[in-house]
């Protein structure tokens, strides 16, 4: 797939020159002031000091105080070079429909892969579009000159073959735990725990999670399972009604919302997808139901889109930071000729909003 060219920051272009002139042996020693090489570069002062500030935390430079002159370290120029890599990423849907989490992630990701120097290829292809076809997953794996591959939100299917490909494989997500490939994912079993438990706190038991077939077939992921749990433990018996199938369209959910509030109505709905928020909202609006006076809700992220909703949602917090310094290192051992296969999973937290209230009575 053609990539157009990405234009580096000046900064990122004054670095890599005086890298090269490092190991050309133009500086050694202590390193001009930064108005003199401002003068020989013909760049400004604030785009060299950036440029230094990289290289001191590569460990090239050494700073020695103001007024000085920084040192160029000897020793980092006997480190071998890091191998350039291609890093292709396995979307699960088009990056634009993402979660808000999920987009934070995948572009944290792609940022931390290039500043380390790499390049970053989607492929233009999506798991939902060959649903679990291996051929056409390979054929679209192959279409694509990579040294390793990210996945996100693989399936059981998707991951099992990965795993036996040479390439090294980092799952974003998705089912990945069973098989020897590096991973992260999100537990949100906690913060589902201490979701369920603030509205049973509430009188509420007719409690439904929305959730996408991905996420429950063929059978549900583990937080969904805790979810379950989280129920019975509160003497709430659970069954299809609290988490309902629904194909992931918008006449299915609709169709899903229709059965539910056609008989015993939710008190409470818990989403896992924006989609599904702004769906639900809409569908609440037509019926003239108040949230959180009729139906309390707890959006399972924090989509900005959301930002300015009065009362706030309550809703699932996540790591970003903690998923994009994983893939750095993971990416660093690939270019070293390590890669790990490590599974480091992360943990959400439940911020409460002003969309969670009593039962009505």
């Amino acid at each position: 797939m053609y990539q157009p060219l990405r234009r580096l920051p000046l900064a990122e272009q004054i670095a890599a020159h005086l890298r090269e002139g490092f190991q050309s042996g133009r500086w050694v020693g202590l390193l001009p002031g930064v108005p003199q090489l401002a003068n020989d570069l013909l760049a400004s002062k604030q785009a060299v000091r950036a440029a230094l500030k990289m290289l001191e935390a590569e460990g090239w430079l050494e700073d020695r105080g103001a007024g000085r002159r920084r040192r160029i370290v000897a020793e980092q120029m006997k480190k071998p070079a890091l191998r350039t890599l291609r890093i292709g990423i396995m979307l699960h849907i088009p990056l634009e429909k993402n979660d808000a989490m999920s987009l934070k992630v995948l572009l944290g990701v792609r940022h931390a892969i290039e500043m380390a120097g790499h390049t970053c290829i989607f492929s233009d292809r999506y798991l939902t579009q060959m649903g679990d076809k291996v051929a056409k997953l390979s054929r679209a794996v192959k279409a694509v000159e990579v040294d390793a591959w990210i996945v996100s939100l693989g399936s059981s299917v998707v991951m099992e073959w990965f795993a036996a490909q040479s390439l090294p494989v980092f799952a974003l997500g998705g089912r990945f735990e069973e098989f020897p490939v590096a991973g992260s994912a999100t537990r949100i079993a906690p913060a589902i725990e201490s979701a369920v438990d603030a509205l049973v706190q509430l009188g509420h038991r007719r409690i439904v999670m929305l959730a996408t077939t991905l996420l429950r077939q063929p059978k549900p992921i583990p937080s969904l399972t805790s979810y379950l749990t989280f129920l019975e433990a509160h003497g709430i018996a659970t069954a299809d009604y609290h988490l309902p199938h629904f194909e992931d369209t918008a006449e299915g959910l609709e169709h899903c919302l229709d059965s539910l509030f056609r008989v015993t109505p939710p008190t409470a709905l818990m989403m896992v997808q924006s989609d599904h928020c702004s769906a639900v909202l809409a569908f609440l609006a037509r019926r003239r139901l108040q949230v959180p006076g009729d139906v309390s809700l707890i959006y399972m992220d924090n989509d900005p889109v959301f930002a300015l909703r009065l009362p706030p949602l309550d809703h699932f917090q996540g790591p970003v930071k903690e998923y994009t310094a994983r893939v750095a290192r993971w990416v660093d051992g690939v270019a070293k000729g390590r890669p790990d296969k490590r599974q480091v999973i992360f943990h959400a937290e439940y911020i409460p909003g002003g969309t969670v209230g009593p039962v009505k009575k």
